[in-house]
């Protein structure tokens, strides 16, 4: 009984993140489209300056945002950013308050 119990949960877990996986693939293929005409980076990593499309967790919730890569600029980071509705988010205090901040687009070269 504990070894179909396992096999269940196992089963229900892996059901899971496959799911939440493409919600995100989706989302990140909609802000793709949403933002492609401010998205001027070719590469990732790139000494710039370019636009390129980001995406980090603020506040609990997935967002994406517009941000610049200038070694040689003095740039603010992004203000604003957008969930996966469309909605805009004020963004406070970008560098303490949103983490695990990943490239969008384009591609990031390994």
């Amino acid at each position: 009984m504990r070894t179909i119990y396992a096999l269940l949960t196992i089963l229900f877990f892996s059901a899971c993140s496959k799911s939440a996986n493409k919600v995100n693939e989706d989302c990140d293929a909609q802000m793709i489209a949403k933002f492609k005409d401010q998205i001027t980076c070719v590469e990732v990593p790139t000494m710039g300056p370019c636009n390129y499309l980001g995406k980090g967790v603020y506040k609990g919730a997935l967002i994406y945002f517009i941000d610049i890569i200038c070694a040689t600029c003095n740039t603010i980071p992004p203000q604003e950013g957008y969930n996966c509705d469309g909605e805009k988010v004020a963004i406070e205090n970008f560098n303490q308050n949103v983490t695990n901040v990943k490239v969008v687009s384009p591609e990031k070269k390994n």
